[in-house]
């Protein structure tokens, strides 16, 4: 079990990665400017929340978040797949931003203890 829940922290910083990757990319700027100023700030909020759970993940000590994990297993691995599908058409800015959203509510959620 330890191993999987491992398994689902490093899963779960890699997504987080590669939804910064994402986010900070010339495309995604690029379609940000033609968005709402309520998209735009949506997604400022959203990039610096992400950077701080990527180093709250990264600097987390296993034992302390290896129940929260394992509680909410099946929200992250939702959340994850969300945003996969998500950014695999980055043209739903919208869809972009409440998965990446979701994903950071339930990382917040298992970071809580820390």
């Amino acid at each position: 079990m330890v191993n999987d829940t491992e398994d689902l922290k490093g899963k779960t910083l890699a997504q987080l990665e590669a939804l910064r990757t994402q986010l900070t990319s010339a495309d995604w700027q690029l379609q940000m400017m033609s968005c709402s100023v309520t998209q735009q700030g949506q997604n400022s909020d959203l990039l610096i929340l992400l950077d701080a759970r990527i180093a709250q993940l990264e600097n987390a000590q296993f034992a302390q978040i290896q129940r929260n994990i394992d509680a909410r297993q099946v929200e992250l691995n939702d959340a994850i797949s969300g945003v996969q599908n998500a950014i695999s058409d980055i043209g739903d800015v919208g869809q972009v931003l409440a998965a990446a959203s979701a994903l950071l509510t339930v990382v917040g959620q298992v970071l809580a203890v820390v």
